[in-house]
């Protein structure tokens, strides 16, 4: 297959407050604004972990008239990957988080699942050989 030169650069969710999800993003997992755009009918904050300002990025999207969010079931979590999946999972909840699969060991690495509080689904995992004995 010939080079064309791809790479993966970010991930969108819709939200209906910005600043909130913003504020839960940077709590839980430390990702900051790198940039913003606005329109008049829409903003997009992008975000990015440390070290990663070039991305790839979080895109929270908001139209300010939007009408009503549903959460479908053709999508999977939005993945990251953490030093502590149990201080992570904790910190999600402490921010507004909602519980969805507590920490547990698969294979030799920590997993967890979250619900940021407009209910994306957030997968938290640790590096290989994360797991707890």
């Amino acid at each position: 297959m010939a080079d064309i030169g791809a790479s993966f650069a970010f991930t969108k969710i819709i939200v209906r407050n910005v600043e909130g999800a913003v504020d839960f993003y940077g709590k839980v997992l430390g990702l900051t604004v790198v940039s913003t755009v606005e329109f008049p009918h829409l903003v997009e904050k992008l975000l990015a972990a440390p070290g990663q300002e070039a991305g790839p990025f979080l895109i929270l999207y908001h139209e300010y008239a939007g009408g009503p969010l549903q959460h479908g079931n053709a999508w999977g979590p939005v993945g990251f990957q953490v030093a502590d999946v149990d201080a992570t999972y904790a910190a999600a909840l402490a921010a507004g988080g909602k519980a969805d699969m507590e920490p547990f060991n698969f294979e030799d690495v920590r997993v967890a699942m979250v619900f940021d509080p407009e209910d994306h689904r957030v997968e938290l995992m640790g590096a290989p050989g994360s797991a707890k004995e």
